[in-house]
């Protein structure tokens, strides 16, 4: 009687894993919509993208604040609405599953932050102030700042919460000898 018993449980276990191939997050594509509202109001023309996806093109709300994200692959995405209009942003992670529409609802954007950027040449005191150079989020790809004679640069909205990496390019300089 036990070999059936253990061709039954390796069945039943093939099973279970055939049933996995069918997870609606592993693969395929699916849709996020919402309506971003700041202070009771649409916000209109807000800028709705995914987090590290620039494959995917962003989407502006319409003048009742609805957007919808179209192509998002299955899976936890990252989603960043930003409303510069109204200095305000908001970033969360969505669930998305193939073939379906993950439905936000209305989100209150929150008030937004603005990073401020400090740039030198090195660690020193008395390093220089790296002017000229461009600044940019990587996670909000549309924002970039040159930096001014004093290496300032800002960089917003952005959500307050999350952590951001900045990219910094900057043509060489050289330095004249008499």
């Amino acid at each position: 009687m036990r070999p059936v018993f253990a061709a039954v449980a390796v069945a039943c276990l093939s099973g279970a894993c055939l049933a996995m191939s069918d997870d609606p997050f592993s693969d395929g594509r699916g849709e996020i919509a919402g309506r971003a509202m700041a202070a009771g109001s649409p916000a209109a023309g807000a800028l709705v993208h995914l987090v590290d996806r620039p494959e995917l093109p962003p989407t502006r709300a319409d003048d009742e604040g609805r957007f919808l994200l179209s192509g998002v692959p299955a899976g936890w995405q990252e989603i960043m609405l930003r409303a510069p209009e109204v200095d305000c942003a908001f970033r969360d992670e969505v669930l998305v599953a193939r073939e379906r529409r993950s439905d936000l609802g209305e989100i209150d954007l929150p008030p937004a932050g603005t990073l401020l950027l400090h740039l030198r040449d090195g660690p020193e005191k008395n390093d220089l102030d790296l002017e000229d150079a461009t600044v940019a989020v990587r996670e909000a790809p549309d924002l970039t700042a040159v930096t001014d004679f004093g290496g300032l640069a800002s960089l917003g909205p952005l959500p307050r919460s999350g952590c951001y990496r900045i990219v910094v390019e900057r043509e060489p300089f050289e330095f004249d000898e008499d």
